[in-house]
Protein backbone atom coordinates (compact mmCIF):
# COMPACT_ATOMS: atom_id res chain seq x y z
CA UNK A 1 0.00 0.00 0.00
CA UNK A 2 1.15 3.56 -1.24
CA UNK A 3 1.74 6.77 1.52
CA UNK A 4 -1.22 8.05 -0.85
CA UNK A 5 -3.23 5.11 0.14
CA UNK A 6 -2.46 4.90 3.35
CA UNK A 7 -3.56 8.44 4.23
CA UNK A 8 -6.55 8.31 2.05
CA UNK A 9 -7.48 5.06 4.34
CA UNK A 10 -6.88 7.74 7.48
CA UNK A 11 -8.88 10.36 6.47
CA UNK A 12 -11.93 8.55 5.62
CA UNK A 13 -11.59 6.67 9.13
CA UNK A 14 -11.34 10.19 10.58
CA UNK A 15 -14.93 11.12 8.31
CA UNK A 16 -16.33 7.79 9.60
CA UNK A 17 -16.12 8.71 13.54
CA UNK A 18 -16.51 12.35 12.70
CA UNK A 19 -19.81 11.69 10.53
CA UNK A 20 -23.44 12.29 11.44
CA UNK A 21 -26.14 10.37 12.13
CA UNK A 22 -27.19 11.32 8.61
CA UNK A 23 -24.14 10.85 6.82
CA UNK A 24 -23.51 7.50 8.58
CA UNK A 25 -26.43 6.50 7.27
CA UNK A 26 -25.57 6.89 3.59
CA UNK A 27 -22.19 5.98 3.87
CA UNK A 28 -23.73 2.09 5.34
CA UNK A 29 -25.96 2.30 2.27
CA UNK A 30 -22.62 2.16 0.19
CA UNK A 31 -20.98 -0.27 2.10
CA UNK A 32 -24.36 -2.46 2.21
CA UNK A 33 -24.47 -2.20 -1.70
CA UNK A 34 -20.90 -3.01 -2.33
CA UNK A 35 -20.30 -6.30 0.41
CA UNK A 36 -21.15 -8.66 -2.14
CA UNK A 37 -18.94 -7.71 -4.76
CA UNK A 38 -15.81 -8.08 -2.18
CA UNK A 39 -14.97 -3.96 -2.45
CA UNK A 40 -13.84 -2.36 0.59
CA UNK A 41 -15.98 0.27 2.26
CA UNK A 42 -12.51 2.60 1.46
CA UNK A 43 -13.03 1.30 -2.16
CA UNK A 44 -17.23 1.85 -2.38
CA UNK A 45 -17.06 5.30 -0.90
CA UNK A 46 -14.42 6.89 -3.45
CA UNK A 47 -15.94 5.04 -6.07
CA UNK A 48 -20.09 5.75 -5.29
CA UNK A 49 -21.92 8.24 -7.47
CA UNK A 50 -24.08 8.46 -4.38
CA UNK A 51 -21.87 9.62 -1.50
CA UNK A 52 -20.84 13.48 -1.13
CA UNK A 53 -17.14 13.09 -1.73
CA UNK A 54 -16.53 16.65 -0.83
CA UNK A 55 -16.23 16.51 2.62
CA UNK A 56 -13.90 13.80 2.05
CA UNK A 57 -11.89 16.40 0.05
CA UNK A 58 -12.37 19.54 2.13
CA UNK A 59 -11.23 17.56 5.18
CA UNK A 60 -7.43 16.29 3.13
CA UNK A 61 -7.60 19.94 2.41
CA UNK A 62 -7.52 21.31 5.33
CA UNK A 63 -5.32 18.94 6.90
CA UNK A 64 -3.01 19.66 4.66
CA UNK A 65 -3.04 23.30 4.21
CA UNK A 66 -2.54 23.03 8.92
CA UNK A 67 0.65 21.16 7.85
CA UNK A 68 2.23 23.64 6.32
Amino acid sequence: MSPIEREHMKNIDEKILNATPEELEQMQKVDLDNQLNGTTIYDALVNSKSYDHKSITQAQSLKNKNKK
